[in-house]
């Protein structure tokens, strides 16, 4: 939330979408961040990946693995980050 506090945009993605005031809420009050601090909201489904979401989806064991293995040097995650991360911006940018 201090982050938010900070910024001057904040631009959030979310799984869903729901009705009704989460702050509401003492299960989900603690990971909003209330409306007056949000610039716009993106509903991206499977966002959370490769973590994967209670109730929703397991995390992508495999993946993640990938992950902490190309993390162990700067060329790994330099690779891993124009692989996973950069080349899925162009794409998005692209549509």
């Amino acid at each position: 939330m201090l982050m938010a506090h900070a910024s001057a945009e904040t631009f959030v993605t979310v799984e869903e979408v729901v009705d009704g005031n989460l702050m509401d809420d003492d299960r989900t009050k603690a990971g909003t961040i209330p409306g007056l601090y949000v610039t716009a909201i993106a509903e991206v489904k499977e966002g959370a990946w490769p973590i994967g979401i209670p109730g929703g989806y397991d995390a992508d064991h495999d993946h993640l693995l990938r992950y902490v293995k190309m993390a162990e040097t700067e060329e790994g995650f330099q690779q891993y980050l124009d692989e996973f991360v950069f080349a899925s911006m162009t794409a998005a940018a692209a549509e």
